[in-house]
This record gives structure tokens, C-alpha cells and sequence, in this order.
């Protein structure tokens, strides 16, 4: 029998796996570097939904959460490095309808 820690482990990873990328994404906007844009490349390679999916339970569930931790922890990101002071309405009405976009892929 798992119990809910062993069921969700993934989160964790999940949640500095994106906060990653939205570092490495802000980083390659500030800086001219050639390697970020590497790295960024190869975090793109790693099949986490794959490997998350594969010791799931509750694939349904799990699907949303994992939708929901990479939804949240870009914005996240963005507030900590103090970027999202420059969005306008446009850029969050268009996190919006990305939130709403995976949401219904699942419908």
C-alpha cells in the first residue's frame, strides 16, 4: 500500500523543475550568454510528464496537478525575480487562457 508521500513525491521536483526553466528563461532575456539557451534545450528533453505518468495511481487527478504546478510555478518565478511588475493585462489574460486551455484538453 503507497501512501500519499509516496504518491506525490514528484511535486517537488516538479515545481524546481519549472521555477528552473522560468530562471533560465528570465537569465536568457537579461543576459547574452550561449549556454542558457542550451540548458534550456536540453531541460526541454527531459520527459518529466512521462515519468510522473508512469508511477501515477490516479492519472486524472495527477494530470490537473501537474497542469496546475506548471501553471503556477512560472508566475511564481516571475514574482520572485520581481519581473511580473512589468505585465500588462494582455500578458495575464494570456496566462489565463493557457490555465483554461489545458483545462479543457482534459475535459
Amino acid at each position: 500500500m503507497t501512501t500519499f508521500i509516496q504518491c506525490y513525491m514528484w511535486v517537488p521536483f516538479v515545481l524546481l523543475f519549472y521555477m528552473g526553466y522560468a530562471w533560465l528563461s528570465f537569465k536568457n532575456n537579461t543576459t547574452s550568454t550561449t549556454y542558457i539557451p542550451i540548458a534550456m534545450y536540453f531541460m526541454g528533453l527531459i520527459p518529466l510528464w512521462i515519468l510522473v505518468s508512469k508511477y501515477t495511481q490516479r492519472l486524472l487527478f495527477d494530470a490537473f496537478l501537474y497542469d496546475f504546478l506548471l501553471i503556477i510555478s512560472t508566475p511564481m518565478t516571475l514574482w520572485y525575480l520581481g519581473v511580473l511588475e512589468n505585465f500588462h493585462w494582455y500578458n495575464i489574460l494570456g496566462v489565463i487562457v493557457v490555465m483554461l486551455g489545458m483545462i479543457l484538453v482534459k475535459i
